[in-house]
């Protein structure tokens, strides 16, 4: 039951049916999956919950202070932020950790 639930949620914020499909598109797994959604949820929630990542946000989360601008996050979010409006989905969060992952080319 809570595995419906969580597709559910997942095609309503990230715009994905199934994670399934990211699974077969990306190196992770769907346990892997499953976790960085939570972290994912977790940073868009810190501020606005919107099921996006603002870039507010994520500033928040590295450095728990929202006043305090890095050239290093700004350009961190800015790899996620493929549409440059200053936020970012779950998909996009997805394929850029993805280049992280061991199995990775």
């Amino acid at each position: 039951m809570q595995k419906v639930y969580w597709k559910q949620k997942v095609k309503n914020k990230s715009g994905y049916k199934d994670p399934t499909v990211l699974a077969s598109e990306r190196p992770f797994i769907m346990n892997e999956i499953k976790a960085l959604y939570d972290l994912f949820n977790r940073v868009n929630s810190s501020i606005i919950d919107d099921g996006l990542i603002q870039k507010e946000e994520f500033q928040h989360v590295v450095f728990r202070n929202n006043n305090k601008q890095n050239i290093f996050t700004d350009r961190v979010f800015d790899l996620f932020d493929v549409k440059h409006n200053e936020v970012t989905e779950f998909g996009n969060f997805l394929c850029f950790l993805s280049v992280f992952h061991p199995s990775a080319q």
